[in-house]
């Protein structure tokens, strides 16, 4: 730096000017204050750099004179530059990796969430796993038992020095093993149609009463046998309730409950019946068995779930009544709970939509078999399975009936269309060559007026749709029981 030549305005020139009025300023400052002087700028050197410049300078008051220092602090700043690039990007860093702290901090939360909720799959999976187990060991007891009554007593029963007596009895517990295999069976299909969601409604109109006092009378033979009086509560009512309902699925609900009711009383009471409010029927069905215990309220409705209780061991059945009982109330709109006290007794409730028929006529759902229309009834019988069609004729042939099968729905077309005057056709769905529903259609473009019953072993409700739409009459489920087919067939002979 030139200082021989350095005057006071020769040194202004000589800061740059970027930092030229901050000198200045401070200068002047302490000049006024007499404060000592303390500032750093940039000053141009001989060769026209910049150097940074720290002047340190003592006023002395009233000598207008000033003492002082000139530093070349360039390394120094040049230093603090890079100390500052590098506390900055420290800086950066650590704020990138706080974030990035944060973000492993709630990684490894949502890590443990997954893996508690893993952890709870896994027990809820082998808890499944051990009641499908259990319950498949039990569904195998479940349908062998039944099979054992078929198998051995049907044996015994064509011995041919049995007499009539216990050819009667055998006969019996082989219905009563038929009954409870067929019971078996459809909880199995009930319970698959639940878990794929393929449980809908098909509301008709019912009345009330009578269909509880069927189940009534159906129930009363087993009550009795276990010393229990069995009571329907809306019995005394003369004006029977028309409604709008899922029948269906109401009888199997009420089946469960009263079925259960039994099963787990040894004596006593069970009384059921209903309730109206002006949105919802409220059922209900008490009994005074070995009740429930208050944590297990929830538990029962699960699927599989009496044989993870120990009940089946002790009780029988497979454990699917009452989860099946839940899935078809809420499907129907309404909800299911109960009361209990164990040793004392359990009462179960469930609601549906009330859903009454005004102003309908109503008439008796009952058909008196004695006014069958026999004479000269002929009857067509579309099935291919051989022993289905022995049955079926047997039956038909002992009420007098004129019977010709058809051993597949072509067959049938071609019978049908070279003498179309058979009073009635009872048409299996499946069979070879030409199933039911497309020789439904071909006979009902040839005569409409011909009944058409579908007869099949597709036991959903939800099937009669179908083949209703297809152009059937009626629907009947197999196994075919005599009352069941002798009211359809009634039906259509009365018209």
């Amino acid at each position: 730096i030139d200082f021989e030549n350095l005057g006071i305005d020769h040194w202004n020139q000589l800061i740059h000017p970027d930092d030229r009025m901050y000198a200045i300023n401070e200068l002047e400052k302490a000049i006024v204050t007499n404060c000592d002087y303390l500032v750093e700028y940039r000053f141009q050197k001989k060769d026209g750099t910049y150097i940074f410049i720290e002047e340190r300078a003592i006023v002395l008051p009233g000598m207008q004179k000033m003492y002082g220092t000139m530093n070349n602090i360039s390394e120094r700043k040049k230093n603090q530059a890079i100390l500052y690039e590098n506390e900055k990007r420290l800086k950066e860093q650590n704020e990138e990796y706080l974030t990035l702290n944060e973000e492993l901090v709630e990684r490894n939360i949502r890590v443990a969430e997954m893996y508690d909720e893993l952890l709870r799959a896994k027990e809820k999976a082998e808890e499944n796993d051990r009641l499908k187990s259990a319950f498949l060991a039990n569904i195998s007891h479940e349908i062998r038992t039944p099979m054992n009554g078929l198998v051995g007593f049907s044996e015994l029963i064509i011995q041919p020095d049995l007499d009539d007596e216990s050819k009667k009895s055998y006969a019996e517990i082989i219905n009563k093993s038929c009954n409870q295999l067929l019971s078996i069976i459809n909880d199995v299909i009930d319970i698959s149609k639940i878990e794929t969601n393929q449980v809908t409604t098909n509301e008709t109109n019912v009345l009330l009463n009578h269909l509880l006092s069927n189940i009534y009378q159906f129930f009363l033979p087993t009550a009795k046998s276990n010393n229990i009086q069995l009571v329907f509560a809306n019995k005394d009512i003369n004006d029977d309730i028309a409604i709008l309902v899922d029948e269906v699925k109401l009888t199997q609900i009420m089946n469960n409950l009263v079925n259960n009711a039994i099963k787990f009383t040894s004596s006593g009471k069970i009384e059921f019946g209903y309730d109206i409010n002006s949105e919802f029927l409220e059922f209900f069905v008490k009994d005074t068995g070995i009740g429930i215990e208050a944590k297990d309220y929830e538990l029962i409705f699960d699927r599989f779930r009496q044989v993870d209780l120990g009940m089946a061991r002790n009780y029988g059945g497979t454990g699917l009544g009452l989860s099946i009982s839940k899935a078809f109330v809420e499907k129907m709109g309404g909800r299911i709970w109960l009361d209990s006290k164990v040793s004392e007794g359990t009462t179960f409730y469930f609601t549906i939509p009330y859903k009454p028929i005004i102003n309908k006529e109503k008439k008796k759902l009952t058909i008196n078999e004695k006014q069958l229309a026999i004479h000269d009834t002929n009857i067509l019988v579309a099935e291919d399975e051989d022993i289905n069609f022995m049955y079926v004729k047997v039956l038909l042939d002992s009420l007098g009936f004129k019977v010709v099968r058809a051993e597949n729905g072509k067959r049938a077309v071609d019978i049908f269309t070279n003498n179309p005057k058979f009073d009635i056709i009872l048409m299996d769905i499946k069979m070879p060559i030409m199933g039911g529903i497309e020789a439904t259609k071909i006979i009902k473009s040839i005569n409409a007026s011909v009944p058409i019953i579908a007869t099949t072993a597709y036991a959903l409700s939800e099937e009669k749709d179908k083949f209703l739409a297809a152009g059937c009459d009626d629907y009947i489920s197999k196994p075919l029981r005599p009352n069941d087919l002798m009211s359809v067939i009634n039906k259509f002979i009365n018209k």
